[in-house]
């Protein structure tokens, strides 16, 4: 049976790596999270979630993998527009998808942050949507991100 949550897990990783690298300078200090973080979120910070994992092809390690990212502001600290051309240059380096699938599969060992076991066939984004939350504290804008990749569902 597949460890989905392990190979959630490394696609958390590898994408978390290539935002931390093109971190457009709008958001230059933001805190990059995965949800299974036990951090306090500061604001502004970008937070990753694996939403789910399935196995595109049974027996083969080749996953479907749908993530979103959400950019979060402290509504008191940034106004709207700030907020969205914010999110809008994190999406744009995202929709970069050659960009993303060369950072997702660099050979493993190439740095201390490289996936291993995890290769990259293609990136899709979704639709973006924008909220204030009900408490009206924050600002957040999301994006999904799916992944077709293959991995191992184990630890080396």
């Amino acid at each position: 049976m597949p460890n989905y949550d392990l190979i959630s897990n490394k696609a958390e990783n590898a994408l978390s790596a290539f935002i931390t690298d093109n971190l457009p300078a709008s958001l230059s200090g933001a805190q990059i999270v995965t949800l299974d973080d036990d951090t306090e979120l500061q604001h502004p910070c970008v937070m990753l979630k694996a939403e789910t994992a399935t196995e595109r092809i049974f027996g083969h390690g080749i996953y479907d993998i749908e993530l979103t990212v959400t950019v979060m502001h402290q509504a008191d600290d940034t106004t709207d527009d700030t907020h969205k051309a914010a999110a809008g240059d994190l999406f744009s380096e995202l929709a970069d998808f050659a960009a993303v699938e060369a950072a997702l599969n660099k050979p493993d060992g190439a740095d201390s942050r490289t996936v291993a076991d995890f290769h990259v066939y293609s990136v899709r984004l979704g639709s973006v949507s924008h909220e204030i939350q009900e408490d009206e504290r924050n600002r957040t804008a999301t994006i999904e991100v799916s992944l077709v990749c293959q991995g191992k569902d184990v630890n080396p």
